[in-house]
Order: structure tokens, then sequence, then C-alpha cells
């Protein structure tokens, strides 16, 4: 079904193949990884910190000319397979609303790989290091000849980890960092 290496590919393969065996007539399957981190400084001390991270999957059928859609957070194969399942259950069952099928247009599937560019992801730079840096912004704040009472800092830092993989053969891999 992919080309994908590696684990993630085995996710993917299980859930297009278990949407495909279901009935589905098309089926995708993103699976997102997001990190984030936040930094609040005031004058010379952290006064907030937090970071959190979130990876899940979401899988998306086409089911009788029908959308059905389900996610999960249990990445594995069985995790993909059920949420495959689930995404084609639903499929079926809003099948009975629906007014016209949709019919997906005839595009040539896209492999495809996009970063960001940077020089340094900002989430793998060491706390100590974006400490002194914002540090080093709140002295040379107060240190102008108009005076200062107090210098707050934030730094956000997120990196986004994306992997779509179509049943038609499309594969998009994507690194967002902001």
């Amino acid at each position: 079904v992919r080309a994908v290496p590696g684990r993630l590919g085995e996710v993917a393969d299980a859930a297009l193949s278990a949407a495909r065996a279901a009935g589905a007539t098309y089926a995708d399957i993103r699976l997102v990884r997001t990190r984030s981190e936040r930094l609040g400084t005031r004058d010379d001390h952290l006064n907030s910190a937090s970071t959190s991270e979130s990876f899940g999957a979401g899988v998306r059928v086409l089911v009788k000319g029908t959308w059905g859609f389900a996610g999960t957070q249990d990445v594995t194969v069985a995790g993909a397979k059920a949420a495959a399942a689930k995404a084609v259950e639903i499929a079926r069952a809003s099948s009975r609303l629906r007014k016209e099928p949709v019919v997906l247009a005839a595009l040539t599937p896209v492999k495809d790989t996009w970063q960001t560019p940077m020089s340094k992801d900002p989430v793998r730079v060491p706390l100590a290091r974006k400490l002194e840096i914002r540090f080093e912004v709140n002295r040379r704040a107060r240190a102008g000849s108009a005076p200062v009472v107090a210098v707050h800092g934030q730094l956000h830092a997120v990196s986004e980890e994306k992997l779509f993989v179509s049943s038609e053969g499309a594969e998009i891999d994507q690194t967002l960092v902001r």
C-alpha cells in the first residue's frame, strides 16, 4: 500500500487495509505529533513554563459515496484498525441521510516531503540556553536610558510532524515548526 518505512508505515497500512476490507472505496490516515513549549520570564527569573505533546491518528473513509471519520490516540496497528472500522461505521450510518454521493476527482497521487526551513528546532534547544537568551533580552531592555520597571518575555515554540497516506497512493510527510 505504501512506501512509508517503519512502525508508522505499518500503522498506516493497517488503517487503509481495514477500511478497504470493511467496504471503503477510499481511505486516508493522518498521523500527527505536536510538541509545544512555553516559557515566560520577568526580569531575571522564569515565572512560567509548560510543555505538552500529543500524538494521534485520524482515519477518513468513503463508503457508498459518504464520508466517515474517526480519530484515536492509540497509534498502533490495533488502534488504526479500530479507528478505520469506526470511520466505516459512521459513513454507513451517514449514508442514509446523503442526497448526492461524493465522487472524488481523478488525481495523480502525490508523494512529497516538506520541512520548515530552519537551522535549529527550537523545541530541541536546551532549556538553559533558551533562558540565557530570554534573560539577556530582558537585561538589554532594562539597560536603556528610559526607566523600565519590569520586563516580561514569552517564548512559544511548536513543532508538528504530520504524515498523510491515502489508499490511492498519496504520501505526504511534513514537519512544521513555528
